[in-house]
């Protein structure tokens, strides 16, 4: 398999750009010349049973524990280190940020 990438969503809801980066990922993942995984902001989306089982899934945890916030304020990056535990898992060439993502709360 050639190039990895890894694709960031918000959730993938049946929302217009989550749609639509869905359609893509759908058919870019069926050419089978690129490995695709996603990372997800939001556990919950109404389209992520539809994702393939060969596709890996990830999620960033923005739920803090006491001990992510005491490291936080002692100047550790809690997202960096999860992303960085996320690439070196799966090992993408590029990243796909869709920039309309937002979470809610």
């Amino acid at each position: 398999m050639g190039k990895r990438v890894l694709f960031f969503l918000n959730n993938l809801n049946r929302t217009g750009s989550e749609t639509l980066l869905f359609n893509f990922i759908q058919e870019l993942h069926k050419t089978q010349k690129i490995s695709i995984g996603i990372v997800l902001m939001e556990k919950g989306g109404e389209l992520v049973p539809e994702i393939p089982s060969t596709i890996p899934v990830f999620y960033l945890d923005f739920h803090f524990k006491w001990l992510d916030k005491i490291a936080f304020h002692l100047g550790k990056d809690i997202i960096g280190q999860q992303l960085e535990k996320i690439q070196k898992q799966f090992k993408a060439d590029s990243w796909y940020l869709n920039t309309i993502a937002h979470r809610s709360e």
